[in-house]
């Protein structure tokens, strides 16, 4: 048979002959190249183009909020809504100021932290009587001194606010410098004072009327970080208003309450976060914090009306940091948390004090962007180096449960930690390198499957040639064996039935027998060493050689044995032995004259008869194993009836499925039970019949050769 080539470079070229050009490219070492461009493309566009405001990360870290929001647990803020209900008892808004003025009071009295006011007063409360009357010199002079008697609204409000801790809210502008002149706002410390120009910018601020704007004790930002898709996200702690640092509304109302100075932390590379009195609130590199935002909550609202009216929802207001803020609808926007709720504009700064005040935080480190980068170098090595490992069946398996578990990962982390990773990047380089790898791979396979289809059809066709020249051969050996017939038939002293059955296609056993004479009968049965076609040819010259040595030298069969030893070593290049059985019948007499040269010995019994015995004696090693030895023949004289059984290992060690062998014990069984008249072709039937039955449809393990010679005696007369 023809050995399939070891050559790689024949194994390359025949490969490269079925891939197209295309092809090539795809498959160059084995897809690594293409998979490594593509890992290179996708890093640059993650650096180049990705940002923290690109929609699909906006929209991942939506959803790790909405999968896990934060569950409210403090009670610092509150919020006093100036909502429908509160509208439809006190009027229509814009109130008189002197209204929100007796608001404020009803709260600070309550003991309220602090009171901060979402509302902006941007010119004098046009419902004050001295402003109320158009043309006021018209007026007869007593209803002018009566007028002048009554209270400016703007002033009861001013008093108001510096009775109690009250922080107004400051409103950035697009674009001029603001409303009522620059904006009054705490000093705030910095770290660093190049950390001013990374802060959130404005050109300017709208505030409230100078005298009530100065009446406060602070003033905050209310602007959150306007993102495209009109979500609320974050929430500056600290602006920068036309070069000024102004804080943000929760974050001066946190100062005002706990008494303290405000501080923002930081190095050249960005703010890390501000400090306000003795707590720290972690930021993003731009003094921006995200605002972890929970479900609705009723519990924090109060309505107006209610604090004006029930005492005791006054007093549920002590010791709150207190918003009061426009909840009715027509009178401020709703905007949109990342859990899709909407909600009036002062509860996104109420959620945030509560952040703050569990400790509640969500980062965004700049290491995040680098552990991105990494874990997208990551996925896409894996698959790139992995992947062509791994049969298709196994790596499309394998590379959707990595993108899974990366997915999950981000997922995870956020729940854990708070920490938003964005693993899409890795996830999408993991899709387009796994796709490419695996497509890569099926490429080869695909080709390697024709190649291999190719390769096998040629063995195919040398196997088909060898399996026709194996058949051959073993035609000619069977030819080689003698049959039963003529003179064997013709001649009643004895009965003689042979088979060979070999485990291939040819075998290494031998038997042979003819007649020497009219009166001597020669038998032999041997087994080759080895398998397959070298035993049967040294079979075909062994038994050719020992037949030759009979009908030469027609002496005695140890004589002839001694010769055949000698002959058959001389033609044994392989080193190869024989065990061989050999004997002459004198068919008048029925004396057997033989040798055994280290075969297994023959069986000796009478069909109907329970005893069965080895013919022992003539022993001697096998031909061609010890030079010149000289074998010594035995001899035993047969009774009439007696049969002689000559068979090889291959009836003995024939094996079943599972394993278990015909053995001694079962032969000698199956003879015991034969019939009294069974010649000798019944009884090499039973025994055939018998071991294949045992084997079943097990494969044969060696060759099976019987030869069953019966003496019936002398003819009558």
């Amino acid at each position: 048979m023809a050995a399939r080539s070891n050559d790689p470079g024949g194994d390359a070229a025949e490969l490269a002959a079925e891939l197209g050009p295309a092809q090539r490219v795809v498959t160059l070492w084995r897809g690594r190249a293409l998979g490594l461009a593509l890992l290179v493309l996708n890093l640059l566009i993650y650096a180049f183009l990705v940002t923290d405001d690109a929609a699909p990360r906006r929209f991942l870290f939506d959803f790790y909020q909405f999968m896990d929001p934060r569950e409210p647990v403090s009670a610092l803020p509150a919020i006093v809504a100036i909502d429908e209900k509160s509208i439809a008892e006190h009027g229509q808004w814009p109130w008189p100021r002197i209204k929100v003025a007796e608001l404020i009071d009803r709260i600070g009295a309550a003991g309220a932290l602090v009171i901060g006011v979402d509302i902006l007063f941007l010119e004098p409360d046009r419902q004050s009587p001295a402003r109320a009357i158009p043309a006021p010199q018209a007026l007869q002079p007593a209803v002018r001194e009566f007028l002048a008697t009554l209270p400016d609204y703007d002033e009861t409000l001013v008093e108001a606010i510096a009775r109690n801790p009250v922080v107004l809210a400051l409103a950035g502008t697009r674009r001029g410098e603001g409303l009522n002149g620059p904006p009054r706002v705490p000093p705030i410390a910095f770290e660093n004072a190049a950390l001013l120009e990374r802060l959130p910018r404005f050109p300017g601020a709208d505030q409230s009327i100078g005298a009530i704007s100065a009446a406060a004790l602070g003033q905050g930002l209310v602007n959150p970080v306007e993102d495209v898709d009109a979500i609320i996200r974050r929430v500056p702690l600290v602006a920068n208003v036309n070069g000024r640092p102004a804080p943000g509304f929760a974050a001066e109302l946190l100062r005002v309450a706990l008494g303290g100075r405000m501080q923002v932390r930081g190095d050249a590379d960005g703010v890390d976060g501000v400090i306000i009195g003795d707590w720290f609130v972690p930021s993003l590199k731009d003094g921006t914090v995200y605002v972890p935002f929970s479900p609705p909550y009723a519990d924090r609202y109060v309505s107006a009306h209610d604090v004006l009216t029930d005492p005791a929802a006054a007093a549920s207001l002590q010791g709150a940091i207190v918003l009061v803020g426009l909840t009715g609808q027509g009178l401020v926007d709703f905007p949109t948390s990342p859990l899709r709720d909407r909600m009036p504009g002062v509860e996104v700064h109420a959620q945030l004090i509560e952040a703050i005040d569990e400790a509640y935080s969500i980062s965004r480190p700049d290491r995040a962007r680098i552990a991105e980068a990494a874990l997208i170098v990551l996925v896409g090595g894996l698959f790139i180096f992995a992947v062509p490992r791994l049969r298709p069946a196994i790596g499309a398996p394998v590379v959707a449960a990595t993108l899974m578990t990366v997915l999950a990962g981000g997922a995870v982390l956020y729940a854990t930690t708070r920490v938003l990773l964005d693993p899409v990047g890795a996830a999408v380089t993991g899709v387009v390198v796994g796709i490419a790898m695996l497509v890569s791979t099926l490429t080869l396979a695909n080709a390697h499957r024709r190649v291999l289809g190719a390769s096998l059809q040629r063995e195919r066709e040398e196997q088909a040639r060898v399996q026709g020249q194996l058949q051959a051969a073993g035609d000619i050996q069977a030819n080689l064996l003698p049959r039963v017939e003529g003179e064997h038939l013709d001649d009643v002293r004895y009965s003689l039935s042979a088979m060979l059955e070999p485990a291939w296609n040819v075998g290494g056993d031998l038997y042979d027998f003819f007649r020497v004479d009219r009166d001597h009968l020669f038998v032999a049965v041997g087994d080759v060493s080895g398998k397959g076609l070298p035993a049967s040819l040294f079979m075909a010259i062994s038994k050719s050689l020992y037949k030759s040595a009979v009908l030469r030298d027609k002496g005695t069969i140890d004589a002839i044995t001694c010769a055949a030893n000698a002959e058959i070593s001389r033609e044994n290049p392989d080193m190869l032995f024989v065990t061989l059985f050999a004997g002459v019948l004198d068919l008048n007499t029925g004396v057997l004259r033989f040798c055994n040269a280290g075969h297994d010995p023959p069986m000796l019994l009478r069909p109907g008869s329970p005893e069965v015995s080895q013919l022992e004696g003539g022993g001697g090693p096998p031909i061609c194993v010890v030079d010149d030895f000289p074998y010594m023949a035995a001899e035993i004289a047969l009774e009439p009836g007696q049969v002689v059984l000559l068979t090889t290992d291959g009836i003995g060690e024939a094996m079943n499925e599972a394993g278990d062998l015909f053995g001694q014990e079962r032969l000698l069984a199956l003879l015991r039970d034969l019939p009294a008249w069974a010649d000798a072709d019944e009884v090499k039937r039973r025994i055939y019949e018998g071991v294949k039955a045992h084997a079943g449809g097990a494969a044969p393990s060696d060759d099976i050769t019987i030869l069953v010679l019966r003496w019936d005696g002398p003819p009558a007369g």
